[in-house]
């Protein structure tokens, strides 16, 4: 696979570094300073991608939380409602 296709949309993270040829491990940051530019440009496409993703999904886990609390809410008010009728 060539350094140009390797940082893809979708194929960040690890997996798209190593199929960089990039060394992971703590000597990553130092290889990548005498790397080629097709690799650099690789490394930083990689690296936005999981940076992208990691926005993506702390947004999405919100969103979640927020829905389930609002359910809650609701089912706490409708259960008020049917106490209320009761009596």
């Amino acid at each position: 696979m060539s350094y140009e296709t390797c940082g893809t949309p979708g194929r960040g993270g690890t997996r798209a570094l190593q199929r960089c040829g990039v060394a992971l491990g703590s000597r990553t940051v130092d290889h990548h300073v005498m790397a080629p530019p097709a690799l650099r440009a690789c490394v930083r496409v990689c690296m936005q991608n999981a940076l992208w993703s990691a926005k993506r999904n702390r947004d999405r886990i919100s969103e979640i939380i927020n829905y389930l609390e609002r359910n809650m809410l609701e089912l706490d008010e409708a259960a008020g409602e049917e106490d209320a009728g009761e009596a």
